[in-house]
């Protein structure tokens, strides 16, 4: 019986070092797709001159203004009630997908 439960140990202990593994590739792979699309973004707020200079109105940049905020603001309602049903690891992991 000792061996047995000496055998058992072995086998959770190489399994909580692969489970540890998975989790340090995951985090890193999510963390790098993050920071990715984070630094690559162009926010049309920071060129908003030049589209000024472009030929683009005051009215349609305060439309797109507006229009971004109240789509956010939406957003947030629902990806929060998702949090809340669901694990937020999952709702994070799921809004990840396209950026795959």
């Amino acid at each position: 019986n000792l061996a047995l439960t000496s055998g058992t140990s072995k086998m959770q202990d190489a399994s909580t070092s692969k489970l540890e593994a998975a989790r340090r590739w995951v985090f890193g792979a999510t963390f790098i797709n993050y920071a990715m699309a984070h630094w690559t973004r162009k926010c049309y707020t920071n060129v908003k001159v030049q589209l000024m200079a472009a030929g683009v109105s005051s009215y349609v940049l305060a439309a797109m203004d507006s229009s971004f905020m109240f789509t956010y603001a939406g957003g947030s309602f629902i990806t929060g009630q998702l949090g809340d049903r669901f694990s937020p690891t999952f709702v994070v992991g799921i809004g990840l997908q396209p950026d795959v």
